[in-house]
């Protein structure tokens, strides 16, 4: 065999696996050292309603970026970074054509900033100031800066896109045309949500559920987005649809819609849980809903219910999670076998709270190999009094 055929049955797949390698470690330095903009970058890549930018949205906020709406004085054609989080593009907004994005841009560039709703449909003139284009910034979220809810822009869309018409480009005749405007109180949460959902394939809204990602953090619950196995899991979001049916026997049997910040998950509620759960499912509700995550019909993430619980519990569990629970261990305690019982008790009674250990006055953190926190309204505290003493735990928030 000569060298050149030698080398061929290894040399290609090395070489590109020292390239993959350069690749990775690149990308992985700009992940932890310039997240924002790195996130910015993969937004960039990444269709408007594909899954995989819905997984970027999540894992970006989970990291504590924020992505802002649309902006009409701030965004540009893509996602752009700045110092307040990541701006969503005016490309990104269903039936906004790149025409208008450029002419947007252009007259920002040429005249300055829009001052108002009114400003900007005075100065882009009655070619862009059409109602279903309007009607798509506005539900986007790009004129929330001005300070008018969303709900009175559209009240007034129809006045002011007939004053446009009526005057033209002449704009010295804006003061005198601007419209009075109907004020309107906000849109209820989950109505802007949805119409974000609807332009931009993704909420920038805070959702309901956003309050509990420090249960996220700790693994208690998981994003809807981010299942990708089955498994037993537990989710909190808002009841967006409820469809009861009759099975064949004639028992009653529920489908439920459940919504959180990153996505949507169809929830089978089967006739032996419907009874035990019947005073959670309201329309427009927050829950803490748990059970088995299986592929249902289509392929489709499913969740068979098993518990359901009213946001009371979450927001317990919310508490607690700010919370820490902490274990000094004395130097004549600190061995293996006393670790092992520890362990066993963190594992047994796992919760929300934070467990951290520590050599008796010592600041000195144990290091320790807990993948989960603790539940402090379980037997646990007794439980490690018996292998401690009462003034070797405490909780602090």
């Amino acid at each position: 065999m000569t060298i050149s055929k030698k080398f061929a049955n290894y040399g290609f797949n090395k070489s590109h696996a020292v390239a993959y390698a350069m690749l990775s470690y690149q990308l992985a330095y700009l992940k932890a050292n310039y997240p924002t903009a790195f996130f910015t970058a993969l937004f960039q890549n990444a269709s408007a309603k594909s899954a995989k930018l819905q997984d970027y949205l999540v894992e970006a906020r989970q990291l504590g970026i924020k992505i802002l709406p649309p902006s009409i004085n701030r965004s540009f054609a893509d996602f752009v970074a700045d110092d307040s989080g990541v701006i969503v593009g005016l490309n990104n907004i269903k039936g906004i054509r790149r025409d208008f994005v450029e002419s947007i841009v252009k007259n920002r560039y040429e005249y300055g900033s829009f001052k108002g709703f009114q400003d900007f449909a005075y100065r882009m003139g009655a070619q862009y100031t059409k109602e279903p284009l309007l009607l798509a910034l506005i539900n986007a979220g790009a004129f929330d800066e001005f300070g008018e809810t969303r709900a009175t822009l559209k009240a007034n869309v129809d006045a002011v896109a007939k004053s446009v018409k009526f005057h033209g480009l002449n704009l010295s005749l804006e003061d005198d045309l601007e419209v009075a405007f109907t004020h309107v109180e906000e849109e209820p949460l989950l109505q802007r949500i949805e119409e974000e959902i609807e332009v931009l394939g993704f909420s920038v809204s805070p959702h309901p559920s956003s309050k509990y990602d420090p249960l996220v953090k700790s693994g208690w619950i998981t994003p809807i987005q981010t299942v990708f196995e089955e498994g037993y899991m537990r989710f909190v979001g808002m009841i967006v649809d409820i469809r009861k049916i009759s099975t064949r026997k004639g028992e009653q049997m529920a489908y439920v819609t459940l919504q959180d910040a990153s996505g949507m998950m169809d929830v089978v509620v089967f006739p032996s849980t419907l009874a035990e759960v019947y005073q959670h499912l309201q329309q427009n509700t927050m829950v803490l809903a748990e059970g088995r995550v299986k592929r249902g019909q289509k392929g489709q993430w499913q969740l068979q219910l098993n518990r359901m619980y009213p946001m009371s519990f979450a927001d317990k569990l919310l508490e607690d999670s700010a919370k820490r629970l902490q274990i000094a261990i004395r130097p004549e305690k600190h061995t293996p076998e006393v670790y092992a019982e520890i362990k066993q008790l963190v594992t047994k009674y796992k919760g929300v709270t934070p467990v951290e250990l520590f050599l008796v006055n010592s600041k000195t953190l144990v290091k320790n190999s807990f993948a989960n926190g603790v539940n402090l309204e379980s037997k646990l505290i007794p439980s490690l009094v018996d292998v401690l003493d009462k003034e070797c735990i405490k909780i602090v928030k």
